[in-house]
């Protein structure tokens, strides 16, 4: 019994001991910077900082208070993130990795498929998004010139095989979303949305608005088109073109800027009233056609 006393003891101590080792004498600074030099040298344009590393069970890191910067501005701040490797995975040319990323009120959760080629390394990863506070996403706040608000869900699938027709996609909702425009439209500063569903794609710096439904306090509508990424993203170009079906409470406070016979009926129609978006992220220009 005594024996048997002894051998729990050492057990225990053997745990703590392995305990103390691996979280209070983690090399968390050695990681976090070897973690910002990858970065950098796959995408100099990225930086990344991270406060603290630790490992996390089931086997993987733990990383609090993560932030990435594009081209020195901030893009993404995540309170923490964990990313756990599939252990059957780790010695196969295909690895998979869970991550669990918890970011601006909400969280994103899925899985990244790294797989060794001859060429280098592709990544194919799918993602949820859930309860993301648009306004608290560091690169809405940079790189766009207008107050964005709304709750943010849907989900994202990323191929970094640039052969492949689509490296990515998504399927977006947003609810209670407002646009406070630096610059008034027909002398309306903001706008206002229940919902707005989104099917996008992103290919050889281009993204698609395959389908864009809106629902919204003074209108609903759908919108279509294109953003040609350019660097800096402010000079990316605009085009896009899609039709307004006005509420009436909107068309009466309208018809204070518009010509009446725009507004009539028969203009407006059942498909709604058509509209371009034209010009560049930081010089948009709206036109009704």
């Amino acid at each position: 019994m005594n024996n048997q006393k002894t051998y729990v003891a050492y057990v225990a101590f053997f745990i703590a001991a392995m305990v103390f080792f691996i979280y209070y004498l983690f090399p968390s600074t050695t990681i976090a910077d070897y973690m910002s030099n990858a970065a950098s040298l796959q995408h100099p344009d990225l930086e990344v900082f991270v406060d603290h590393v630790s490992p996390a069970f089931p086997p993987g890191l733990k990383f609090d208070g993560l932030k990435i910067d594009y081209r020195q501005q901030p893009a993404l701040t995540a309170q923490r993130a964990r990313f756990s490797p599939v252990l059957r995975t780790l010695f196969s040319t295909s690895r998979k990795v869970n991550f669990d990323i918890v970011c601006a009120d909400g969280s994103i959760n899925g899985q990244a498929d790294i797989i060794k080629e001859k060429d280098g390394v592709l990544i194919k990863s799918k993602a949820e998004l859930s309860d993301i506070e648009i306004g608290k996403i560091n690169a809405v706040n940079v790189y766009s010139p207008h107050l964005l608000s709304g709750i943010l869900n849907g989900q994202v699938s990323v191929n970094t095989d640039l052969t492949s027709d689509v490296q990515n996609e998504a399927e977006l909702t947003i609810s209670d979303f407002k646009i406070t425009l630096e610059t008034p439209i027909i002398n309306v500063e903001s706008f206002e949305f229940k919902s707005i569903v989104a099917s996008l794609s992103l290919s050889q710096r281009r993204i698609r608005l395959r389908k864009c439904t809106l629902k919204g306090r003074d209108m609903d509508g759908e919108i279509t088109g294109t953003l040609s990424i350019r660097v800096p993203f402010e000079n990316s170009l605009l085009n896009f073109s899609g039709t307004i079906q006005p509420h009436p409470e909107f068309m009466a406070q309208l018809s204070s800027t518009l010509p009446v016979a725009m507004l009539s009926a028969q203009s407006i129609g059942q498909k709604g009233l058509p509209f371009r978006i034209r010009g560049t992220v930081n010089n948009p220009g709206f036109s009704l056609r």
